[in-house]
């Protein structure tokens, strides 16, 4: 079963939903897409779900958060979550936003490809799309090489002294993965896209994340890059991020509501 954990408003009756795909967290992690739910909800009536990839555990002794890449499970953990979802009663099913970070763009664009699932909008943050479009050349050459622990720690993670790693096992999983091949023959249903990119990203490749934002039918200008690494902080991005999903999801949209909420 799907580990999901929702931000829920107050509001009577139905109302929009953005479902939030993170990194390799872990469940009791609070992430900048934690952020953006809880802003949906607590100032522009708008639900939240955030999603949790399976397996993914933290060994407490050794300080390593490790997190077992299999992207048929995930999938499935997806789908089941969008069932939850749309099964919601507090939801207005026919008006769901998507707001995922890094390698759940992969994810979402493999459901996408697979799916005939209709949202309204979906924003991703540094999309990490694929083996291909990971690190660099040589880093890549070299674990394909010599297999090890594949290092995805962020700069949190450096902070606090903890290894954040996909074992060295799944790295035939890793290789496979390639969300502009799986998009290649994608029917673009009018989706709204937005896609937020560090100019400075040594994780995830720039000139990748832009193809993704194309292949999705994104506009020029919905494509938003910020002088920052992978873990672009969400305050950076948070009044366009906002601004995009309140007037996609909400008839009644205002823009001077984000003055007020502010």
């Amino acid at each position: 079963m799907a580990i999901t954990k929702w931000y829920r408003t107050d509001a009577k009756g139905r109302a929009p939903v953005v479902l939030g795909l993170p990194g390799f967290v872990q469940e009791d992690e609070d992430t900048r897409i934690d952020y953006f739910l809880r802003e949906f909800k607590e100032k522009h009536n708008i639900n939240g779900m955030r999603l949790t990839w399976p397996n993914i555990t933290f060994d407490q002794e050794r300080k390593t958060i490790e997190c077992r890449f299999k992207m048929d499970e995930y999938l499935t953990t997806l789908q089941e979550a969008i069932k939850e979802l749309k099964a919601d009663q507090h939801v207005d099913s026919d008006i769901v936003g998507v707001l995922a970070s890094s390698m759940s763009a992969s994810v979402f664009a493999y459901h996408l490809a697979s799916e005939n699932t209709n949202f309204k909008c979906y924003t991703s943050i540094c999309p990490m799309i694929g083996w291909n479009y990971f690190g660099n050349p040589p880093l890549r050459s070299n674990l394909e090489r010599n297999p090890r622990n594949i290092p995805v720690s962020n700069y949190y993670d450096k902070q606090k002294g903890i290894t954040r790693y996909i074992p060295a096992s799944y790295l035939d999983q890793i290789i496979e993965v390639d969300a502009l091949e799986a998009l290649k023959d994608y029917n673009k249903n009018g989706m709204n896209v937005m896609t937020i990119i560090g100019k400075q990203d040594d994780v995830s490749n720039p000139e990748s994340m832009r193809q993704y934002h194309k292949f999705l039918g994104g506009s020029e200008a919905n494509i938003l890059e910020y002088d920052a690494g992978h873990d672009v902080n969400p305050n950076l991005c948070e009044d366009p991020i906002i601004r995009f999903f309140t007037s996609s999801l909400k008839k009644d949209f205002d823009p001077s509501i984000l003055l007020k909420a502010g």
